[in-house]
């Protein structure tokens, strides 16, 4: 299975429009997440074009992180016996529940779930078990998390969690031009705020100002009292 970050019809016009290298980017698997609650469980992901890597989470808590290669289905071992299972986390703040597996892909490359292996029952998790509000992040590089020094340190990773959020990465390395299809589906989206950073890659000012001004229109005009917060 490989995850999309947007939808098949979006990006069909979206790759026709704008050529190929966008679509390249826009398939990449970049902070997708499996999440599931279950004692163990192998769980095996491929990198379908190039190297890459996953983070395997306990909750909030970052249990290690697993290189992959392209072409190469590699078995990630996801078992319970860990500190964080023999600690009394009641009381404590966090985002998500102690017991929620969760897999997160990195920025740069596309992963595919070959197959989850669960060790007994396995069930999505509850929604008190994550975080209740949602950030959307809509943007270049920076947004999609180049440089940073893994995936859990993009700028909107680290709002995510001190805001206790979700996030949804839909940055486009080099990439990231407003198009109106893009526009017309960003509108669609429901967070709790969104976090717009696309202006490095405008080719000029007049197209910045007139995407950025269709881009508010479009998404205030569908939900009027969302809080938009735009980077540069």
């Amino acid at each position: 299975v490989r995850m999309l970050r947007f939808p098949k019809p979006v990006m069909d016009v979206f790759g026709h429009e704008s050529g190929k290298y966008p679509i390249i980017v826009g398939r990449m698997t970049t902070g997708c997440e499996i999440r599931f609650v279950c004692e163990d469980a192998d769980v095996f992901v491929t990198a379908e074009d190039a190297d890459g890597s996953v983070e395997i989470f306990r909750g909030d808590f970052l249990v290690r992180t697993q290189r992959l290669q392209p072409g190469i289905s590699t078995r990630l071992e996801l078992r319970s016996n860990l500190s964080v299972d023999n600690v009394n986390l009641s009381g404590v703040k966090s985002n998500f529940a102690s017991n929620v597996w969760r897999i997160v892909f990195d920025h740069d490359f596309c992963g595919l779930v070959d197959e989850i292996r669960p060790f007994g029952q396995i069930r999505p998790p509850m929604p008190a078990e994550l975080p209740e509000k949602k950030i959307i992040a809509y943007g270049s590089s920076i947004t999609q998390g180049g440089c940073a020094s893994r995936p859990g340190m993009a700028y909107e990773a680290i709002i995510a969690r001190k805001l206790d959020c979700n996030y949804i990465n839909l940055g486009f390395a080099g990439a990231c031009r407003a198009e109106d299809v893009m526009i017309d589906y960003l509108a669609t989206l429901d967070p709790s705020v969104f976090v717009l950073d696309y202006d490095h890659n405008a080719p000029t000012v007049e197209y910045y100002r007139q995407t950025h001004e269709r881009m508010f229109k479009i998404i205030r005009e569908a939900q009027p009292d969302l809080p938009i917060i735009m980077m540069s």
